[in-house]
């Protein structure tokens, strides 16, 4: 054999292997697969794709992707069928189930821990009926204390415990001698008083001279904010010259007769509902009205008892014996106040 014909022969042995080799490359690039994932993040073109990047696939999308464009994703977790405050997460194989916190339930569309809607909207309105104790002060601790929220109380200049040696056994056995003093709570700053409540103080006045001439406050929640005097959204005072009650909600203002003889027990109760506010003092009626606001609205300011922190001549000579408040609640709670 001549050495052109040999050399012939290998040139097409190569070719023949080389070919076969570049075929076979050809054939596995057609049959690749993209998923729809892919065609959406991935910016590559299927052969039916025509025209530029930014035009739309004109392909229809398969049931696959067409479920995910329909419903939210939420793949490894499920909900449990025994309870419902808990869920289960798919870990290495195997559902585990897992806690939702603060009494939330699971939520498969959303894919978390959700709020319980249904339990949401009776806590509300069981928030709405039940009385919350906010304020009790009695003084019997031989101390200056609210023995509802156990919350600071400033005391200024200085209220004298002592203890109640008069015949009238209605009143505690310890009681608050303001001559002045003023008990400043801050735990009423910025808290809402709501829609509802029933307030009940005893006091008894004594004899002097800015008692007899001028309206004296048991309870105010004004105050001085960057030396700025800030009027009371509520506030309840007495003048002992006039035997009149003052009541304030807002900037409305209503008074009534009292009978507060110097030197003896009384007990005022203020039932404040959405605007009907009804008014006892030794459990004789002495005011009933429809003409208030139907909130008291926000303030900044703390709760002041026994003067005004923007009037210092409206300081309160006498005693308290007890002080008590709730919000929340339509009527006065059946305790010994």
């Amino acid at each position: 054999m001549s050495k052109n014909k040999l050399t012939s022969i290998l040139l097409v042995v190569v070719l023949f292997l080389f070919g076969g080799q570049y075929s076979n490359q050809m054939r596995n690039a057609e049959t690749i697969t993209i998923t729809p994932d892919q065609k959406k993040h991935s910016g590559f073109q299927t052969s039916q794709q025509k025209g530029n990047l930014s035009e739309p696939s004109t392909m229809p999308m398969d049931d696959d992707e067409l479920t995910s464009e329909l419903t939210p994703k939420c793949t490894g977790y499920q909900a449990d069928v025994i309870n419902i405050n808990n869920y289960q997460v798919l870990v290495f194989g195997k559902w585990v189930t897992r806690k939702c916190h603060y009494g939330l339930i699971w939520n498969q569309i959303k894919c978390q821990c959700d709020w319980d809607k249904e339990k949401l909207t009776a806590l509300e309105e069981s928030s709405q009926s039940e009385c919350d104790l906010t304020l009790n002060i009695t003084f019997d601790g031989r101390l200056v204390r609210d023995y509802a929220k156990n919350t600071y109380i400033q005391v200024e200049p200085i209220v004298l415990i002592q203890e109640n040696t008069g015949e009238d056994q209605s009143s505690r056995v310890h009681n608050g001698h303001f001559a002045p003093g003023r008990l400043t709570l801050h735990f009423f700053a910025g808290n809402s008083y709501s829609d509802m409540f029933q307030l009940s103080v005893g006091f008894k006045t004594e004899e002097n001279a800015l008692n007899s001439l001028q309206e004296v406050t048991l309870i105010t929640n004004a105050c001085v904010i960057n030396l700025n005097g800030t009027e009371a959204t509520i506030a309840l005072k007495i003048n002992s010259t006039r035997q009149q009650l003052s009541f304030v909600v807002n900037d409305h203002l209503e008074h009534a007769n009292l009978n507060a003889k110097v030197h003896e027990w009384h007990k005022l109760e203020v039932s404040f509902v959405k605007g009907t506010v009804y008014i006892t003092n030794n459990g004789q009626e002495i005011l009933n009205s429809t003409a208030y606001p139907a909130t008291v609205n926000h303030s900044e300011c703390p709760l002041s008892i026994g003067g005004d922190p923007t009037d210092a001549m409206q300081n309160f000579y006498g005693y308290f014996d007890s002080i008590l408040l709730w919000r929340q609640c339509p009527v006065k709670p059946e305790i010994n106040a």
